[in-house]
């Protein structure tokens, strides 16, 4: 009975001795006894995206991204609408910015600008609906020069072009506030208007040597300048102001001479007119006897003759800025050949504005080129244009 009552006692301790040891062990490492399952403590471990990959990850990003800016112009959209209201006082805000700020995360800068591109428009309803759709950012482009007459054409261009396009074309269309001729076209920037800003910057370096004071009209000096730029290209070293009146008069001494030529130059532009009409034909003919067409990649030395020909620049009249594009005039698929006479190095603005087929007598030479408002819809080369323009709008947006 001694022996059974022991063992009784014994069996009755050790629960107890079970948990004081369970207890002490938890108490040294807590998560011991209660760590989550394996499953789960790798969806705490790892993002919702994690598995994703690199590509599927980007576009979400892209696709995202495209959303957020999407609702946000479509909010900003509505924010006149509620400054002339004051809808913000009626539900608690004391201002607008901060309407802005706490819903949307507009900053009080940018709803400035929304609000005044809205009252530049508030009487181009076609423009000012464009809010919702391209955002502030374009719109702010054509606010200050759309008029009632334009306004269509305008609402077309913020539709179909991206900014910086839509920024290159209205900087040539209304520089210096000239107006297009008859023909629906405008010379390009080289010929007329005001100086870029680099090339601005650029000739406040000259020393000035200059000691006598002329008045000129506002226009006069406007067309001084400008022809000073187009000099100092040319030249490739700066040119002064009195070389530029020199020049001048210098042309104004053999205007006779001038007055035999131009009819000689008008009759090349015709001849170069045909000549590139001919080149298209034969093109055409060559690729159907043979099938198989040339490499699009422009050879070496083409590229370093263009590069010299154009001084490294891009070839619109008056840009300044670096070529990006080797641009065929003739389109590579009508006339599949590497002609250095139609191709020019161009900007990538430049290259856009030539594939929206807003450059008339693109087949000749770039002094010769014409900004028009819209393309020629017969020609061969327009619908390979609208296919360019799709291939460089974003992927997701196509």
């Amino acid at each position: 009975m001694q022996n059974s009552n022991i063992l009784l006692k014994t069996q009755q301790t050790n629960p107890m001795q079970n948990q004081d040891t369970s207890s002490k062990t938890r108490q040294a490492n807590p998560t011991q006894h209660f760590s989550p399952p394996a499953s789960s403590q790798s969806a705490l471990s790892q993002p919702a995206f994690a598995n994703l990959s690199d590509k599927e990850l980007y576009k979400k990003c892209q696709l995202y991204g495209a959303e957020a800016r999407k609702w946000t112009n479509r909010f900003a959209a509505l924010l006149p609408e509620v400054a002339r209201r004051e809808l913000f006082k009626k539900y608690g805000f004391y201002t607008i910015s901060e309407f802005a700020a706490k819903l949307a995360g507009i900053k009080h800068e940018a709803l400035v600008e929304i609000l005044r591109v809205a009252k530049k428009l508030e009487d181009k309803p076609l423009l000012l609906n464009q809010l919702a759709e391209q955002g502030v950012n374009k719109l702010r482009l054509v606010a200050n020069v759309a008029t009632k007459e334009n306004e269509t054409m305008l609402c077309e261009k913020v539709k179909e072009m991206s900014k910086a396009t839509l920024a290159t074309f209205i900087q040539e269309k209304f520089r210096a506030g000239t107006e297009f001729d008859q023909n629906n076209t405008t010379i390009g920037s080289g010929q007329t208007g005001f100086i870029d800003e680099e090339i601005a910057a650029f000739q406040s370096k000259i020393p000035q040597h200059i000691t006598i004071s002329i008045p000129f009209e506002p226009k006069v000096e406007l067309q001084l300048r400008e022809l000073q730029k187009k000099l100092s290209r040319e030249r490739g070293f700066p040119v002064e102001l009195s070389e530029v009146i020199k020049t001048l008069m210098d042309a104004y001494g053999q205007r006779g001479e001038m007055a035999i030529k131009k009819p000689l130059k008008s009759a090349e532009m015709q001849m170069q007119k045909i000549s590139a009409q001919t080149l298209q034909a034969e093109a055409k003919t060559t690729q159907s006897q043979n099938p198989k067409s040339p490499s699009h990649h422009i050879p070496t030395k083409t590229e370093k003759e263009l590069y010299q020909k154009y001084s490294g620049r891009c070839a619109w009249p008056g840009c300044i800025k670096l070529p990006e594009i080797f641009h065929h005039m003739l389109r590579f698929s009508l006339n599949p050949s590497h002609d250095p006479n139609y191709i020019v190095p161009l900007c990538k603005n430049h290259e856009r504005l030539a594939h929206h087929g807003l450059i008339e007598n693109e087949e000749l030479s770039p002094e010769n080129w014409r900004l028009r408002t819209e393309p020629d819809k017969n020609a061969l080369k327009y619908k390979i244009d609208k296919k360019v323009i799709s291939y460089y709008a974003p992927r997701h947006l196509v």
